[in-house]
C-alpha cells in the first residue's frame, strides 16, 4: 500500500488530522433577547489592517452556519490569529459582542486543536440569514456608540420574565436599538445617508423585573424622560463593507483563490462617541413566594447576558456578579448558566436544600453542559446546604487484543458543546469537573477503529477503559 493510499484510507476511517494541518473554532451566538441565534453566518477572518479595511471575502479563512440551537463549528481554521464575526457582513458582530472591529478580541487557531467557548452575543443590527445575498460594495454604513451606566441599585441581568433591555428608538422612522444591562454602550445608526444631520431618539427601559423603577434618566442636564436623546451630527463613524454571498458560494470563491486581498484604504480620523447616558434606579422588593426557601451565591469571571437555572427554576442574575433563586423546594438540585457569554465557560454546582436559606454559594467552571440532566430535584439525605463535589471522567485507551495504552489520538467529548482532549502517552485522559447528565464520548486513535460511547455522569467519579481495534488487523 503506497503512502498516499495510506493516507486516503486513514482518512476514510475518521483517523484525526495531522498536526501541520488546522485548527477547529466553535461556539454558541445569541440573538440580543438571550434566545439561540440559528441559521446565522459565522466566520473566521484575517484582522485587517485598519478598522476600516473592507470585511470581505478576501480576508475569510473558513465559514460555517449557525444550528438551531445557534451553535457553529468553524474547521480548518489555518494556524494564526483570527477575529470571529456573526450575522450580516454589512453589520456583522464581532467577537466578543462588539459592531466596531477595533474593540473585537483575536483568537489563536493552532493546529489540530479545537478552540472552544467563543460565544457571544449577536448585535440587533447584525441579524438576518448569510444565504441568498450577493456580492456588493456599500459605500459606507454610519453608526454610533452611546456609553450607558446605571445606578441606585443592584442591576438585573436576567431573570424568569427575560432580559431588561435598554432601547433607543429613532424619532424620524421609528427604527429601534437595543441593548442588554450586561453591555457598556449600545451602538445605533441615523434615519439615513452618512449621519451629516442630528439625530433624535426615545429612551426607554424594557422587560425590568417587578420592584424596579425609573428614578432619573438624563444625559447630561438634559433629562431623557421630558426630551429625547441628541446625537450631534458628525459623531457617526462610517466603515466600507462587503454584502454576504451564500455559504456555498463563498467557500468555492475561497478554494479557488479567485479571491485575492485587497490593500486597506487609508484610516480616517477617529470620531468620538456621543454623550452617555445614566440612568438611576429603586427597587421595592415584591412579596416572598409562600413556599420554597432562597438560594443565592456569587460567581467569577464574566457576566455577560447569561442565565442561571436550578434544576428547572430560573433565577435572577445581577451586574455585580451575584444570582439568586426564590421558592426553592428541598431536595439535591443541580445549577448551571445557560447563554454563556463570550468566551465564559459554564458554571455549576450540586447543592442539597432544605428547611433553610442557603447564601453564598460558590460555582465552578467546567467545559461542557450535559445534554440532558435532572430538570426536577431529587431526595438526599445529605445536610442542608451541602455542596456536593463535581465528578471526574478518568478514562485509558488501549489496544484490544494487545492491551497496551494507545498514546496518539484525540477524545471528543459533547454535551451541549464539544470539547476535545490528546491522549497521554500512556493512553490516559481526564475530563474533570463534570456536571451529572448525560455526554457522548468518542474517541479517535492512529491506526485504530474509532470509539464512540454514550455515557451518564452521576454523583462519583467515572473510571473507563476504552478498548480499540487494530485497523490493520480487520
Amino acid at each position: 500500500m503506497n503512502t498516499l493510499l495510506l493516507w486516503l484510507t486513514l482518512l476514510m476511517q475518521g483517523v484525526p488530522p495531522l498536526p501541520n494541518q488546522g485548527g477547529t473554532v466553535t461556539g454558541i451566538v445569541k440573538s440580543a433577547d438571550g434566545t439561540p441565534a440559528a441559521n446565522v453566518r459565522v466566520v473566521a477572518m484575517v484582522p485587517p489592517d485598519s478598522p476600516q479595511d473592507v470585511a470581505g471575502i478576501a480576508s475569510m479563512a473558513t465559514l460555517a452556519e449557525t444550528d438551531e440551537n445557534g451553535r457553529y463549528r468553524l474547521d480548518n481554521v489555518p494556524l494564526g490569529r483570527y477575529l470571529i464575526a456573526a450575522g450580516r457582513i454589512d453589520a456583522q458582530t464581532y467577537y466578543p459582542g462588539f459592531l466596531d472591529v477595533a474593540k473585537a478580541s483575536k483568537v489563536l487557531v493552532t493546529a489540530g486543536n479545537t478552540l472552544t467557548g467563543i460565544n457571544f452575543t449577536l448585535n440587533d443590527s447584525s441579524g438576518g440569514r448569510a444565504s441568498n445575498s450577493g456580492f456588493a460594495l456599500v459605500s459606507s454604513l454610519p453608526s454610533a456608540d452611546v456609553p450607558f451606566k446605571f445606578s441606585g441599585t443592584k442591576i438585573p441581568i436576567s431573570y424568569p420574565g427575560g432580559y431588561p433591555k435598554l432601547v433607543l428608538t429613532n424619532v424620524k422612522n421609528g427604527q429601534r436599538w437595543t441593548a442588554t444591562m450586561d453591555r457598556l454602550s449600545i451602538n445605533v445608526g441615523p434615519t439615513q445617508g452618512s449621519g451629516s444631520s442630528s439625530e433624535s431618539y426615545n429612551v426607554s427601559i424594557e422587560d425590568f423585573p417587578a420592584g424596579y423603577s425609573i428614578k432619573s434618566m438624563t444625559s447630561g442636564p438634559v433629562d431623557l424622560a421630558q426630551k429625547p436623546f441628541q446625537i450631534p451630527a458628525g459623531r457617526f463613524s462610517t466603515s466600507r463593507v462587503v454584502i454576504a454571498v451564500s455559504i456555498q458560494q463563498a467557500l468555492g470563491l475561497l478554494n479557488s483563490g479567485a479571491v485575492q486581498p485587497q490593500a486597506p484604504p487609508p484610516s480616517p480620523a477617529p470620531v468620538p462617541n456621543a454623550s452617555s447616558i445614566v440612568i438611576e434606579l429603586n427597587y421595592a422588593a415584591p412579596p416572598a413566594p409562600a413556599t420554597g426557601i432562597r438560594v443565592a451565591g456569587k460567581f467569577n469571571g464574566n457576566i455577560g447576558a447569561r442565565s442561571f437555572y436550578i434544576s428547572n427554576i430560573q433565577g435572577t442574575t445581577y451586574s455585580d456578579g451575584t444570582f439568586e433563586f426564590a421558592g426553592v423546594p428541598p431536595g439535591r438540585h443541580v445549577i448551571t448558566s445557560r447563554n454563556n457569554s463570550a468566551g465564559a465557560n459554564p458554571l455549576g454546582a450540586v447543592l442539597v436544600v432544605g428547611g433553610r436559606d442557603v447564601e453564598d454559594v460558590k460555582l465552578e467552571e467546567f467545559a461542557v453542559l450535559p445534554m440532558e440532566f435532572a430538570s426536577q430535584p431529587q431526595s438526599d439525605t445529605r445536610p442542608a446546604g451541602s455542596k456536593l463535589p463535581l465528578p471526574s471522567l478518568n478514562g485509558r485507551v488501549v489496544d484490544q487484543t494487545t492491551g497496551t495504552g494507545i498514546g496518539q489520538g484525540v477524545v471528543y467529548f459533547s454535551g451541549q458543546e464539544m470539547i476535545s482532549f490528546r491522549l497521554q502517552p500512556d493512553g490516559s485522559f481526564q475530563i474533570p469537573h463534570l456536571l451529572p447528565g448525560s455526554y457522548k464520548l468518542e474517541i479517535q486513535v492512529f491506526g485504530h477503529i474509532n470509539v464512540s460511547r454514550d455515557l451518564v455522569i452521576a454523583d462519583e467519579n467515572l473510571d473507563i477503559e476504552f478498548r480499540s481495534a487494530n485497523f490493520f488487523a480487520q
